[in-house]
């Protein structure tokens, strides 16, 4: 037989079993109040005793290698902590540094091994549909389900689109993305009987591919349990603090996984107030879950409680405003537990300081501020307040 037929006959072969994936047994939702994303210089003590988020995505191993992956009790312990443990995964593309990695595929790559991604070096294109590729990557989940990770974040679910679009070798590969990732949740229930998550991170759009029946895509949301998805109001080409320029395209998208119940995992990469602020209202008013980091994600970030940016201060003083939205003036009225340092500022829809209110030490008590809005055109601008270097930030819609 030769080489052009192999190869064919395994990618039937694979088709063949990824079709067989059908229904899945009922998992409790994944309630996720705020999570945290890092994948190097992890300190597993460090993850643990912080308190700020209850999901935590990880790589499995300290340097990325078999050889330094973190032991069951050491999963235990972020678990005991009160959070699930969720395992960096790559499905889409091959990574040289994983305990899978052949250095002889180099100079003779593998039938499902494609380029280097030259976007990120040592990362390389992978025909996900072959099965080779696929038990590859069912041999790696087994390692993380034995070390007691609560599930995956399978990142690279786009990678269905350098197949179909930009090497247009295999005019399924919407479909065949959907089917691997079905085949994934039917592997692991080989494995054992706990609830184990996945959590497919970017592609949403996959969701709309012509090769997407109604049926399969009903299918990959009884298969996931939550999406991560990351640049949707941030878009330029630095690694951090893009302009606020939102993708508008991804929001109905990701609303279909929000009526399917599947909670969505926002995370931008920021360091600007100004930036984080317009950031946490916009992803608030999407009802994502938001969370933001370098790039690297090589730091221990907190987490961040959806419903609290808008409405809950992270001190125990009380903020408000009212009338809002306004055509005049507008009361801003706070109270002060402490003698506190107040700073209080207008800012424009970009999250830009346009305005700024008050900047004084003041006693405790409760105190109502006015502002005349007739100097702000009609449109939506924010006040934040920060208190003793705490920052919240509420919306303000100016009408006339």
């Amino acid at each position: 037989m030769n080489k052009t037929r192999r190869n064919t006959v395994r990618i039937i072969v694979g088709i063949l079993i990824l079709s067989a994936a059908t229904s899945f047994a009922q998992r409790p939702h994944l309630a996720v109040s705020a999570w945290t994303y890092q994948l190097q210089k992890i300190d597993i003590k460090a993850l643990s005793a912080n308190k700020s988020f209850d999901l935590a995505v990880i790589d499995y191993s300290s340097n990325g290698t078999a050889d330094k992956k973190f032991s069951p009790s050491e999963i235990a312990m972020i678990q005991q902590g009160g959070k699930k443990a969720i395992a960096y995964i790559s499905i889409g593309e091959a990574e040289d540094y994983r305990s899978y990695w052949k250095p002889e595929w180099l100079s003779s790559p593998p039938s499902w091994l494609g380029p280097e991604n030259p976007q990120w070096q040592g990362n390389y294109k992978v025909r996900f549909w072959y099965q080779e590729w696929q038990q590859i990557i069912f041999n790696y989940i087994k390692e993380i389900y034995d070390q007691g990770f609560d599930g995956i974040y399978c990142d690279i679910i786009d990678g269905y689109y350098y197949w179909r679009y930009e090497k247009p070798e295999e005019p399924k590969a919407d479909s065949l993305m959907i089917q691997f990732v079905l085949n994934i949740r039917d592997y692991i229930q080989t494995l054992g009987t706990r609830t184990f998550y996945i959590i497919p991170q970017n592609g949403e759009s996959i969701l709309h591919e012509s090769n997407v029946s109604t049926e399969l895509r009903q299918k990959f949301f009884d298969a996931i349990d939550a999406i991560g998805v990351e640049d949707v109001f941030f878009r330029e080409s630095k690694n951090e603090n893009n302009a606020y320029n939102p993708e508008t395209s991804r929001f109905s998208n990701l609303q279909e996984f929000l009526d399917n119940n599947k909670t969505v995992l926002s995370i931008e990469y920021l360091t600007e107030q100004p930036l984080i602020d317009k950031y946490l209202l916009e992803a608030q008013k999407r009802n994502f879950i938001p969370f933001y980091s370098l790039r690297a994600l090589d730091t221990l970030a907190n987490g961040i409680a959806k419903n609290s940016v808008l409405n809950s201060p992270s001190t125990s003083n009380d903020i408000d405003l009212f009338p809002n939205p306004v055509s005049n003036d507008v009361n801003l009225a706070y109270s002060l537990n402490n003698r506190s340092q107040v700073r209080i500022e207008i800012l424009n829809p970009l999250g830009q300081n346009i305005i700024t209110l008050c900047n004084d030490t003041e006693d405790q008590g409760a105190y109502t501020k006015h502002f005349d809005t007739r100097s702000l055109p009609s449109g939506s601008y924010f006040v934040r307040f920060v208190i003793d270097g705490v920052s919240s930030v509420k919306g303000l819609e100016v009408v006339r």
